[in-house]
């Protein structure tokens, strides 16, 4: 699996997305079957930010130019890093922040990240600076590797009712992410022998934990620095 890491002021969009005059190949291109890392996501073209769109969800990317045409696979997984001002102080765990900036252009600088590219960020984690590291690089590699054999030896989660019901205030989009991350805390607690069940299954607190991936990061998100 590839990684590749962009920071944004290196890159221009016909750089990233590729084009020019023979719709020469960009940067997103190389790729192909990893994972994307943005650095300073807020930071890159708006048109850069919003390409993205279509290919975070598995649709092709398409240049043109003149006569010419082009399609890029989007075959790849879009993790992105980023401060939410100009001060890089501010989360919303953190509204008691002095910035030399006024809160009018924090607030604007917050504001790039329109609600469809928000949308297809499966889970957001807010980090702080002297945050404590819990576990090692390794010890998360080889539970993703266990999960992720079990997880081919396992049938397909069934989608619980109560998604439909208790959850059905949120987009389709987002009622998925949450159900592959309950699904992945389901994984890990068979992986352990602890959960007792012949084949794993998502319980209510799988979903109870996958919101503080998945849904609450981003309502706090919305609700900006009001």
């Amino acid at each position: 699996m590839a990684s590749t890491c962009f920071s944004a002021p290196k890159y221009t969009p016909a750089a990233f997305l590729g084009g020019g005059q023979n719709l020469y190949e960009g940067e997103i291109e190389r790729v192909q079957g990893g994972i994307l890392l943005l650095d300073e996501f807020l930071e890159f073209e708006p048109e850069i930010i919003e390409s993205l769109r279509g290919p975070m969800t598995g649709d092709k990317l398409r240049l043109s130019r003149g006569s010419l045409h082009r399609e890029i696979q989007s075959n790849f997984q879009v993790v992105a890093t980023t401060n939410l001002c100009p001060c890089g102080k501010w989360t919303p765990k953190n509204n008691n922040i002095n910035c030399r900036f006024s809160r009018v252009k924090c607030t604007r600088y917050l504001e790039k990240f329109s609600g469809p590219i928000l949308d297809r960020f499966g889970i957001l984690l807010f980090s702080h600076y002297k945050q404590e590291r819990l576990f090692s690089g390794n010890n998360i590699l080889e539970r993703v590797q266990r999960n992720f054999e079990l997880q081919k030896k396992t049938d397909v989660f069934k989608v619980p009712k109560l998604l439909e019901t208790y959850y059905s205030y949120l987009s389709t989009r987002r009622k998925n992410y949450l159900n592959q991350v309950a699904n992945i805390y389901a994984l890990d607690r068979f992986a352990q022998g602890t959960s007792g069940e012949l084949v794993p299954t998502a319980s209510i607190e799988d979903y109870n934990k996958a919101e503080l991936w998945v849904i609450r990061p981003f309502e706090q998100l919305e609700k900006g620095m009001g």
